[in-house]
């Protein structure tokens, strides 16, 4: 799957973390092997990811998560946002497509009784 290098560096973020999914993570791969500026892009995200996150680890003493465990959190928080981003859309499209007929509906109606009030 081709992406454009818009699409791959609004990926770069979830690819970093590794909280993109299967497919994303694929299209990102395959275009930073074939895009030299995308993937410089993404040395300098990674770099500068890398010295945020020992940055906020050393902040913050107290809690000492392993980044394994960091990882599963942050992996198991994308799942749940994917999946309430699906909902949404389907939720969207369902009352999208009930409001569509509706209106429709409403013009055949109007149309019709326009008609028989003519005759």
């Amino acid at each position: 799957m081709e992406i454009s290098c818009d699409i791959a560096m609004d990926l770069v973020e979830l690819y970093t973390s590794e909280t993109a999914g299967p497919d994303s993570t694929s299209a990102v791969k395959s275009h930073l092997r074939h895009c030299s500026e995308c993937r410089r892009y993404y040395e300098g995200y990674r770099k500068s990811f890398k010295k945020e996150r020992d940055i906020f680890a050393s902040d913050i003493p107290d809690i000492d998560p392993s980044e394994k465990e960091l990882s599963e959190n942050v992996k198991k928080l994308s799942k749940r946002i994917r999946k309430r981003r699906i909902l949404s859309r389907i939720t969207n499209s369902t009352l999208l497509g009930f409001g569509s007929v509706t209106l429709i509906l409403g013009i055949i109606i109007l149309i019709h009784s326009k008609r028989k009030g003519h005759r």
